[in-house]
């Protein structure tokens, strides 16, 4: 649950040579909170978003400690140092930087979105002077993103400490690419995002499966019922224990395989990780791909239930799938 306390928005238009920063918040009307509270929304349940933290001495850190008294000065300070950024390096796209105070979940955050242009178009008609009505379509090149839409960039800074829930993507600075929110304005260390986390525990179940076990598809609908049940949990779990959860009662050296792969990928086993509701229901259908490139994606509750599939071992080393009971529709 979204809730709005004030909210500002400045145009970061980089075909002009000035950001156009605003003197006075926005009015929340209902359409306005409803155009927000989306994109926060999104934002807060992303999977793609970093957890990260602020690095000792960040500018933006101490600022936004107190920006509840001067939000409108503090943001526009913001504002105008990323729009100098962007200036100085075009590869940045042109947007319109919001920033809101809000409460989600009962928990305060400071929140940035930037809402980086695209195109659209629109009907337009004219009638100059009385004469005949002309009607055509417009390209309108400053369109923000819809709220049941994607962001590219974002923030959201928790008030109670140091944590950063963030959401950027790379662009060339000064020839090489980098990010510029959390390198120069926020101050914030690099995180991984929990999509990243979860591929590279896939990654690594692989890789013991691959070197430990013969029953690979069993063991990865095995894995994916691990994860779905993760997703409904409203905790996060540390790698050791679905490790425990996955490989149980296996010997010691599947566990020892799963670290040492997890560990390639700058993970530990005290790191957790939490499965997003998005990314649960892409677990929920299992791909199995042949070596002739026949490829059949099977419902994990099919495959849970016995009564659907069954993998038949055969003498030569190969495996028999046996789809039961199938009604064509």
């Amino acid at each position: 649950m979204v809730s709005i306390t004030q909210a500002v928005l400045h145009v970061l238009d980089t075909n002009i040579d000035l950001p156009v920063l605003s003197d006075t918040p926005l009015t929340l009307d209902p359409d306005t909170e409803a155009f927000l509270s989306g994109h926060i929304e999104r934002l807060y349940a992303s999977d793609d978003c970093k957890l990260c933290r602020f690095l000792g001495g960040s500018k933006f850190q101490a600022a936004a400690a107190k920006c509840g008294e001067h939000f409108l000065p503090f943001t526009r300070d913001i504002a105008g140092q990323i729009f100098t950024v962007m200036k100085q390096n075009p590869d940045i796209p042109a947007g319109d930087l919001v920033f809101a105070q809000a409460e989600i979940d009962e928990h305060p955050y400071l929140i940035l979105l930037k809402l980086n242009y695209r195109d659209s178009y629109i009907h337009y008609y004219m009638s100059p002077d009385g004469q005949e009505r002309s009607n055509t379509i417009m390209r309108q090149r400053t369109t923000l993103p819809q709220p049941k839409s994607k962001i590219d960039e974002g923030a959201l800074v928790s008030l109670n400490g140091d944590e950063v829930r963030l959401m950027e993507k790379k662009y060339e600075i000064d020839g090489k690419k980098a990010c510029y929110l959390s390198e120069q304005i926020l101050e914030c260390s690099f995180g991984i995002s929990e999509k990243q986390k979860l591929t590279a525990v896939q990654k690594a179940v692989e890789t013991v499966n691959e070197k430990f076990f013969d029953n690979k598809q069993e063991i990865e609908v095995h894995v994916a019922n691990v994860l779905c049940e993760q997703a409904g949990s409203d905790d996060a779990a540390t790698l050791d224990a679905l490790c425990d959860s996955i490989y149980g009662g296996s010997p010691a050296e599947v566990k020892e395989e799963f670290t040492r792969a997890v560990a390639e990928k700058d993970l530990h086993m005290s790191d957790t990780v939490r499965v997003s509701p998005t990314a649960a229901n892409r677990l929920k259908k299992q791909s199995i791909k042949t070596e002739n490139g026949i490829e059949i994606k099977i419902p994990i509750d099919v495959y849970n239930s016995g009564d659907g599939v069954q993998f038949i071992n055969n003498p030569d080393g190969s495996i028999s799938l046996l789809i039961k009971g199938i009604h064509l529709s």
